[in-house]
Formats: structure tokens, C-alpha cells, sequence
């Protein structure tokens, strides 16, 4: 059984019209286990898709599912326990600090009183050792940079222990050392059994640490398939708009793509 499906799905802002549509009939499944990345153009609707399948958003139209649930049935709380979720920004009008924010993702755990147990401290304490983030524990959200705040809202995520974790561009703000330990954190957190669906302008990383991709534009699906099956010169012309090189043959036999600026796109 597939662990999330999506049929259908349609979903435009109010305001707009129905050839205005974000998403358009949007319909792909996704198992227990997947490491899948959504790529596509600016306004091809996919913090739109994340945001509807981190329940943020209700659909227009279409079914969503959760392990055969319908998403109607569920509770916040328990919602919340299953599905984590890392916005692309985060914004606070209170100075919280580091270990706050983090504990804030042990909330729907939290007793009858609302009060985090030795357990959620624990929890806290490790995912910050593991993301480097321990000298930064007691400091305000606010003194701190984009890049570790970045780290902050993935490591409030990752001490939720859902079966799903939805990312929406983790490696904004992050240097090249701290996106390449954000992924290899991912992928084998992934590799234990953790589902990622993964947002990102960064195709060379989707393609390095992917299962899955799907190519997103105008709303609709493009293409969806493994990376040898969607990873071609052509289908990233058709989604950005832009040619490029695809170079495959290093040790994992993964593609590197360099974009090709001095070669028109026809």
C-alpha cells in the first residue's frame, strides 16, 4: 500500500480565476520509504503542493490519503505525529530561543498538561549534538544567522520522529559543508525508513541524493520518474527553460548537470 496518494488535486487562490489555477489535476503516489524531490520554475506551484500535503492548505479539489486515511480524518495532533514539515522561511515576533524552537516540534507529545517530559529534552539535546547546534541551544533566534536558523526549523522537524518530512529548499542559506551534512543526515535517516519529499531549485543535489523526481510546471506535473528515467537534457530544457550538460559516470553512476548558458534554448 502506498503511504500518501494524491488524486486529483487541484487548488487555486481566492481572488483568482479557474484558468488561474496553482496546481491543476494533480494526481502521484508515494511510498513508504522514497526520497522524492519536487523541482520546477518559480510559480509552478510547489510550496503550494507541500504546503496542501503538510495540511496547511486545504485542496480545492481532490483526495489525499495517509496510510489508506483520508486527510479530512485526521486530527491536527495526530496528523503531526505521522507528517513533520520545514517551511522555506520562518518567522518569529518573540526572541525564542534555540532549544525552544526545537523543542516546539516535541509539542504533539506533549502531556495532558502541556509540559515536555525528560524524554522530549533527550530528544532535543541529541538532534541538536547531531546538527552542530549545541553552542547555539540558549541563544536567541535572533542572533543567529540564516543558515543556522535553517538548521534550527530542520532540526525542530527531525525531533518530531514522523514517518514523513516534508522540505521545502533545506539548503537555502546553508554553505556547501552544511548542505552536503544536511543531506547525507537525510539520506540516511531515509535509508533507516524515514519518506522525505524534498522542494529545491537545486537539481544537482535532488539528483545526487533522490530516489524519485518530479518536474513540476504551470501547475501540472511534467515528468515523474526515477533519476536515469527524468534526468535528460530535454526534460530540464522543457521545465526551466534553459539547456544544459548531463554528465554521468562517477563512482555512484549519478548525473551532474551544468547549465549551458552560451547554447540557446530553443
Amino acid at each position: 500500500m502506498n503511504l500518501l496518494e494524491i488524486k486529483n488535486l487541484s487548488f487555486n487562490y481566492p481572488g483568482s480565476t479557474l484558468s488561474k489555477r496553482v496546481l491543476n489535476d494533480i494526481s502521484f503516489n508515494v511510498k513508504k520509504g522514497e526520497f522524492v524531490s519536487i523541482l520546477g520554475p518559480n510559480g509552478s506551484g510547489k510550496t503550494t503542493l507541500l504546503k496542501i500535503l503538510a495540511k496547511l492548505l486545504p485542496p480545492a479539489r481532490g483526495l489525499l490519503s495517509l496510510n489508506g486515511i483520508d486527510y479530512s480524518k485526521f486530527k491536527l495532533k495526530d496528523f503531526f505525529k505521522i507528517v513533520s514539515y520545514v517551511p522555506q522561511k520562518f518567522y518569529s515576533i518573540f526572541p525564542y530561543t534555540v532549544f525552544e524552537i526545537v523543542l516546539m516540534g516535541r509539542t504533539p507529545y506533549f502531556g495532558a498538561y502541556g509540559f515536555e517530559s525528560d524524554q522530549d529534552i533527550y530528544k532535543v539535546n541529541t538532534v541538536l549534538k547531531l546538527l552542530e547546534l549545541e553552542e547555539l541551544a540558549h541563544k536567541s533566534i535572533n542572533e543567529i544567522s540564516g543558515g543556522e536558523l535553517q538548521k534550527v526549523i530542520i532540526a525542530r522537524a527531525l525531533v518530531q520522529d514522523t514517518e514523513i518530512l516534508l522540505l521545502d529548499e533545506p539548503s537555502t542559506h546553508l554553505d556547501l559543508k552544511h548542505q552536503v551534512a544536511i543531506f547525507n543526515h537525510l539520506k540516511k535517516i531515509n535509508t533507516a525508513g524515514k519518506t522525505i519529499i524534498s522542494v529545491s531549485h537545486d537539481i544537482n543535489l535532488s539528483a545526487l541524493y533522490s530516489d524519485r523526481i518530479i518536474f513540476l510546471k504551470e501547475g501540472s506535473i511534467l515528468e515523474d520518474g526515477s533519476i536515469s528515467e527524468v534526468f535528460t537534457e530535454e526534460i530540464i530544457r522543457k521545465t526551466f527553460d534553459v539547456s544544459s550538460k548531463i554528465i554521468w559516470g562517477n563512482e555512484n553512476s549519478l548525473p551532474q548537470i551544468f547549465l549551458n548558458p552560451f547554447r540557446a534554448s530553443e
